[in-house]
């Protein structure tokens, strides 16, 4: 009952100053602006509710037309906390249209709304906070933010939810984050993990991890293989892969030789198959005397 009674005053008193934009990027980054806080509070009324809808409406037009103007509005939906209200989604539309928008004027911003202490309960305050961190990596990563590279390390350390881990993961894209990936890709206990860690290997192309991109190739996990993700990952990196892949074809990869020998023996035809298909992608003149 005490709900209730807050969530009408919300119509009456705090939502009040919300305006229909009618979809114009312009005036719906002004209503946001203007009526930030009270928009996070309208998130908490009935899906049918009017004030939630323009406040919806405002928040994807703005996000459609990469609005820039809207970016203070929406960190201030950002920055309102979870009311555990179900079905109170504010913090997660808001940093999913930080994203789209692209401002890296939200990056800090977004930072400081990463949720650490999020569970996984039923609870609807743990629920919403899962959503929300999984949007603000997602921005992260667009906005390409190096300050983001450790708050989302921390995040993929500190958070119990694993689609909040995956996207901190992929959102990772400095290669101040490479050994932290190739750590997950080695060693994750969660074969989804280890897949999108070798993804966002190759994105960074970092020729650091092309010891752990030519291992991952050989390497099966519950049931799944690698090779396609590592192969494409040292195609991302680029000619510094032919070498070490020709080493590993001649015999001189010790990892990848010891891997071999603790699955019953080396396999010279898997390697030198896999690699020369990497080879082959790469063009690599040097690769054609060994196939």
């Amino acid at each position: 009952m005490k709900k209730w009674i807050f969530l009408v005053g919300l119509t009456a008193y705090g939502c009040s100053g919300i305006a229909d934009c009618k979809e114009d990027a312009a005036a719906c980054a002004e209503v946001l602006v203007k009526n930030g806080e009270a928009c996070a509070q309208a998130y908490q009324l009935r899906q049918t509710e009017k004030k939630r809808k323009l406040c919806e409406k405002a928040v994807l037009a703005v996000a459609d037309a990469k609005e820039k103007a809207a970016v203070p509005g929406l960190i201030a939906i950002l920055k309102a906390p979870e009311s555990g209200v179900p079905d109170d989604f504010h913090r997660r539309e808001a940093a999913k249209a930080l994203g789209r928008i692209g401002d890296p004027s939200a990056a800090d911003a977004l930072v400081a709304a990463i949720e650490l202490s999020a569970g996984t309960s039923s609870d609807p305050k743990d629920k919403a906070a899962n959503r929300a961190n999984e949007e603000i990596a997602t921005a992260l990563g667009k906005l390409k933010a190096t300050s983001a590279v450790q708050p989302l390390l921390k995040l993929i350390d500190k958070s119990q939810d694993k689609y909040v881990i995956l996207k901190a993961v992929r959102a990772i894209g400095e290669k101040s984050a490479t050994k932290a990936l190739e750590d997950i890709a080695r060693t994750d206990e969660n074969k989804f993990m280890r897949k999108n860690a070798i993804i966002a290997l190759g994105d960074i192309a970092d020729p650091e991890s092309i010891d752990t991109l030519i291992l991952m190739m050989f390497v099966e996990f519950a049931g799944v293989s690698f090779y396609r993700e590592a192969s494409f990952a040292l195609f991302q990196v680029g000619p510094a892969s032919a070498q070490p892949l020709l080493d590993t074809m001649a015999g001189k990869n010790a990892e990848v030789n010891k891997h071999f020998e603790k699955m019953g023996g080396i396999k010279n035809s898997a390697i030198k198959a896999k690699c020369g298909f990497v080879l082959g992608d790469l063009r690599a003149q040097r690769a054609v005397p060994p196939l």
